[in-house]
């Protein structure tokens, strides 16, 4: 008979403490500082006695390594200053650990792969910026659509004297600006920029529109919040384990101001010049006036510093919205490192009342285990 329920009660023992030995769980028990390395590996040679020949001495030693487990347990528990839980409660919050631990998880892939996928978009925009090929067009595209007195010539080896200008500018595009009234010159070609600004803002606007909808981390704010409400909820009178510097707000780039394209005042002599036409002699070496030609002024647009000037400042914006990212981003990453805090710290916890819990189960199998190896000593041995 007792040796049936040593049995059964070895039975019901081995699969409480086996798991303990595991190396598995060695390693996490001893790599967060809970226990020493000797201790789970003592624990792992008694119960391989146990195991091939169950004696009292043997049940004994065992349940003094549990009471001295347990004991450690509760000292490593009152240092992270953590109350105990009771069995309904460990049971409750490891499983609503484990489902937000693998949300934290999956958003921790996520956050990486749509970040670099953004940072990835926007230099990819900045370098379309550093080399433009569609600039030119779309100037120009502006410039005959413009009313009033506006001629876009690109500059060839018939004209190049004719409009004051040298030999080495052939092929470049030029706006001669006619009228000679310094206000409404500024006028046309703010209005220039401003026409260029608008079809800037609508491509930038649908740039950015992607990558917001290509990054969401910032704005998901859905597993902070159910971090924030179990974290209260399990560390209630331990306010140092609740982070309350979360960002709920969602960064949306596609409403970042957009910039103006319009040529400031202090670029204006770079980008409009007046010229005098002239004779060119030698190659264009000297240059011959005239009376005539001398009083002659023709107010000269350059279609490639124009293109310049909106190059430099595209590119400005968008390395601007690389460098926003970039702090973004870096911002998200400190906040998943401090929720992976969080994680860790509450792991350990769990992992302490886990082994905890375990181990009272144990000691209960144990002592009944003691109490049928004290009845066997007990009984009389039968006499033949």
């Amino acid at each position: 008979m007792n040796d049936t329920l040593q049995f059964q009660l070895l039975q019901q023992l081995l699969p409480l403490l086996l798991p303990l030995s595991s190396e598995e769980h060695q390693r996490a028990l001893i790599d967060n500082n809970i226990m020493t390395p000797k201790q789970p590996r003592k624990m792992d040679y008694l119960l391989k006695q146990l195991r091939k020949h169950p004696t009292s001495s043997t049940v004994d030693a065992i349940v003094q390594e549990c009471v001295h487990m347990t004991d450690q347990l509760r000292t490593n528990l009152d240092k992270l200053g953590h109350p105990s839980f009771t069995e309904q409660q460990l049971l409750e919050i490891s499983d609503a650990w484990q489902i937000v631990g693998e949300e934290y998880d999956k958003k921790a892939q996520e956050q990486q792969e749509e970040s670099q996928s953004m940072l990835d978009g926007l230099a990819a925009l900045v370098r379309q910026w550093k080399a433009p090929q569609n600039i030119e067009n779309i100037v120009a595209t502006i410039i005959s659509n413009q009313p009033g007195s506006l001629r876009l010539v690109q500059i060839d080896k018939h004209n190049y004297y004719r409009l004051g200008l040298s030999r080495h500018k052939l092929g470049q595009k030029y706006v001669i600006l006619e009228t000679r009234d310094r206000e409404e010159q500024t006028q046309q070609v703010q209005q220039i920029g401003q026409d260029f600004s608008y079809i800037f803002a609508e491509n930038a606007k649908n740039n950015l529109e992607r990558l917001d909808q290509t990054y969401r981390y910032q704005g998901d704010i859905n597993l902070r919040e159910k971090m924030r409400v179990l974290l209260q909820h399990t560390t209630s009178h331990h306010q140092h384990h609740i982070n309350n510097n979360y960002k709920l707000e969602r960064i949306k780039f596609a409403a970042t101001k957009m910039p103006n394209f319009a040529p400031a005042e202090w670029q204006w002599p770079d980008l409009v010049k007046v010229r005098h036409p002239y004779q060119p002699l030698l190659l264009g070496l000297y240059r011959n006036r005239s009376k005539q030609q001398k009083e002659t002024q023709i107010s000269t647009l350059s279609v490639r510093k124009l293109c310049e000037h909106f190059r430099k400042t595209g590119c400005e914006f968008y390395t601007s919205i690389l460098d926003s990212a970039a702090l973004l981003y870096s911002s998200d990453t400190k906040i998943m490192s401090q929720e992976g805090k969080q994680f860790l710290s509450m792991s350990v916890i769990l992992q302490i009342e886990q082994t905890r819990s375990t181990l009272r189960k144990a000691l209960v199998v144990l002592h009944q285990l003691r109490q049928a190896f004290a009845q066997q000593t007990a009984q009389p041995t039968s006499s033949t």
